[in-house]
Formats: structure tokens, sequence, C-alpha cells
């Protein structure tokens, strides 16, 4: 298994992989109904957003990917939003390298940010630059869900 592999991935088929991302879909819509959706993560979370971008075309507005970003190959629909960033000396490096020349010359919006450091969340500099990022790219403010009744 290369670097590159998301292990979880290696036990879940296409199926079952595409019906946990459909029901979290549905958790997300019903608590956040008109809002801006953007999915992210570190590392092979990284990589289930931007699967999730790949399997719902036009549902995500945008991704945010540390240490990580193919999820088995491929990229998210044209249009996606894509910040991305990752340490120094992240062994993921050269892959999050590669993904941003390949969208900056497919026409995509992206954002690159590195950072001292190795395959580990980013420092708080980096999640604002990217949290600012998100919010020049949503129509609508990110807004908590409405309190539960």
């Amino acid at each position: 298994m290369g670097v590159a592999s998301c292990a979880f991935r290696d036990y879940l088929d296409d199926a079952a992989y595409a019906k946990i991302l459909s029901e979290l879909k549905v958790l997300i819509v019903r608590n956040f109904p008109g809002s801006p959706l953007w999915a992210g993560g570190f590392s092979g979370g990284a990589r289930i957003a931007v699967g999730w971008a790949q399997q719902e075309p036009g549902f995500l507005r945008g991704v945010v990917c540390f240490g990580g970003f193919y999820d088995r190959g491929g990229l998210p629909p044209q249009g996606t939003q894509v910040f991305l960033a990752c340490g120094s000396g992240d062994p993921m490096r050269g892959e999050m390298a590669q993904a941003r020349e390949t969208l900056k010359g497919k026409g995509y919006a992206v954002a690159w940010g590195t950072f001292p450091g190795g395959h580990q969340w980013p420092p708080m500099e980096i999640l604002s630059v990217a949290l600012r990022f998100v919010q020049s790219r949503s129509v609508n403010p990110l807004r908590p869900p409405a309190p539960a009744r």
C-alpha cells in the first residue's frame, strides 16, 4: 500500500462508500438548508471531501484539503473551489503540488498554502486563511444550524 492510499477505503466497496456519502448528504441538507456547502478534512478526510465532490457534482461549492487530495484518482467537478495546504515536510506535498498545477491548468479556482511541519494539521494562521477563502467564495455567510426544539 503506497503513501497515497486511504487505508479505510480498502475495506469499503464503492457502493458502501457511496451509501455513506449519500446518507451524510441527507443529514447536512436537513440541518443546514440553503447554506453554501463545503467539505474538507485532513489526510483521509481530505480525500473523502474530494470523493464526495466527485460523487455529487454540484452539491459542494468547494473542498478544503489539508495533507491529502486524490480520492482514487480524478478531480472534483469543474467549478469546484479548492483550498490546499500541507506541511513543507509532508510526504503528500508532491501529490498536492501536482494537484494544484493540474487544477490551475484546467481553470479551477485554487489556493495553496504551506507551513513548517510534516503530515499534520496546519497552524491557526493557515486555518484562518482557509476560512477566509471559504467565506470569500460563499454567497451566504456561514451560519450555525437553528437551535434544536
